[in-house]
């Protein structure tokens, strides 16, 4: 008996195996075992039973009706009676579902007012759309602004003041010397300075400041001049950069000159910095076939004296570190060194703190222009959201200021206290051509 036993519980357990392959080929007939469907779609869950939709979309918007309306992300919704919440997506969307009844709705957003303070929502068996609210940026007030706007010809150029009391001063008006692509200059002084068109709107280079109070003028890098053989006194990538010498009191200027053939071998813009007193004495930051722009002083080192630039390389969308020795020889200290390989190559690409302990560029965040801020020596970066242009002001406001579009903006390097910089309504050109400055 224990053999038949022991047969049985042999046959049963090839039998089980025997099924088991069966079962995994499908039936011993050559068929492929079916492949398993995909798992259902999830669907959104359906809203509670009883409950209908209210819906709405939050934009920034400035004061004085510019065009400009961007979508706010996490601005804070309050539906009352309920104490219910939610926060905007990043289009500026938000939903909640409630029972039949009449509501308030209110919205907040970073400390800011908005507009209208709250909504009613009257929800009487069906969904309530169209609930918005606008979060509206301040504009600035008692700052000086000065810009470049049309002059008494009609057709060229004037340099122009607003005042904190909002009285329009013409500063520069000569059609023989018409200016554009001003900044403040970086001295202590009162000055703006800029590039010349000479009559005709003709661009020949040179770059002269003016003082704001008394209207004189003076020549920091001659028209028409020349640093190297082949490379033309302007700056080329629309902006050019200015410091004074703590220590020795020299006024510098830093600026992309371009140079074509047959002086160079192809057409290329070499970084080079200028002692400020139209002698043209200058010192070579870059030598080689690529195009530079937007080159800007960051720091002095105390010790040595050393100071670091930074410039952006607009064909590659990099931007390069250059220690220099402004007393030359050597001129150039160390090598180049990569920054940031994912810059914007504006009007304005890179600015740097009044205080040259942080700096201000423009990063390509998935397709839109973002303002960076990060740390000269390291640290922590901070990103101020979409803008391009950016300008650090050097009247003591400590903001930066930037464009979106058409619109001109400050803020705080931290993010906070954005404003509003009203464009005039006779500017020509670029809205870079407004800036804020210390008189």
């Amino acid at each position: 008996m224990r053999h038949v036993a022991r047969f049985f519980g042999i046959a049963s357990l090839i039998f089980l195996v025997l099924t088991a392959v069966v079962a995994c080929s499908g039936g011993g007939d050559g068929a492929q075992s079916p492949v398993p469907s995909s798992p259902p779609e999830m669907l959104p869950p359906p809203p509670p039973p009883g409950t209908h939709k209210i819906s709405g979309y939050v934009q920034e918007s400035t004061a004085s009706g510019s065009a400009y309306g961007r979508q706010v992300n996490g601005a804070t919704i309050q539906v009352e009676p309920g104490n219910l919440t939610t926060s905007t997506d990043s289009n500026g969307n938000w939903e909640l579902y409630v029972p039949n009844d009449t509501y308030t709705v209110s919205a907040q957003y970073g400390g800011r007012s908005l507009a209208p303070a709250s909504l009613p929502a009257v929800v009487n068996n069906a969904d309530v759309s169209n609930i918005d609210f606008a979060s509206i940026i301040p504009v600035l007030a008692g700052r000086a602004v000065a810009y470049i706007g049309t002059g008494a010809a009609g057709n060229n150029s004037a340099l122009k003041m607003i005042t904190p009391q909002g009285v329009t001063e013409v500063v520069l008006d000569n059609p023989n010397i018409q200016p554009m692509n001003i900044i403040p200059f970086r001295g202590g002084i009162s000055r703006i300075a800029f590039e010349p068109m000479l009559g005709g709107n003709e661009r020949v280079g040179g770059i002269r400041t003016i003082n704001l109070s008394t209207r004189a003028q003076t020549v920091i890098v001659p028209d028409n001049g020349f640093f190297a053989p082949g490379f033309a006194s302007s700056a080329v990538g629309r902006i050019f950069d200015t410091i004074r010498d703590p220590d020795t009191g020299v006024e510098y200027v830093t600026l992309s000159s371009p140079c074509a053939p047959p002086f160079c071998p192809q057409l290329q813009n070499d970084v080079f910095v200028v002692i400020a007193d139209g002698s043209l004495m200058n010192l070579r930051v870059t030598d080689d076939g690529a195009l530079k722009h937007s080159p800007v002083f960051v720091a002095k080192d105390p010790v040595t004296g050393y100071v670091t630039m930074l410039y952006v390389a607009p064909g590659t969308g990099e931007m390069w570190r250059q220690v220099i020795n402004p007393l030359g020889n050597p001129d150039r200290v160390g090598g180049l060194v990569l920054v940031e390989s994912n810059v914007v190559d504006d009007e304005r690409a890179i600015s740097v703190s009044p205080d040259y302990t942080r700096f201000a560029f423009v990063r390509n965040v998935n397709g839109v222009s973002h303002i960076i801020v990060r740390p000269v020596n390291g640290g922590s970066e901070l990103d101020l959201g979409e803008g391009s242009n950016p300008y650090w002001t050097t009247d003591g406001s400590d903001l930066i200021m930037y464009t979106v579009g058409p619109v001109v903006l400050a803020v705080s390097p931290d993010g906070t206290g954005k404003v509003e910089i009203p464009v005039p309504a006779d500017l020509r050109a670029s809205p870079t051509w407004v800036v804020l400055v210390g008189t």
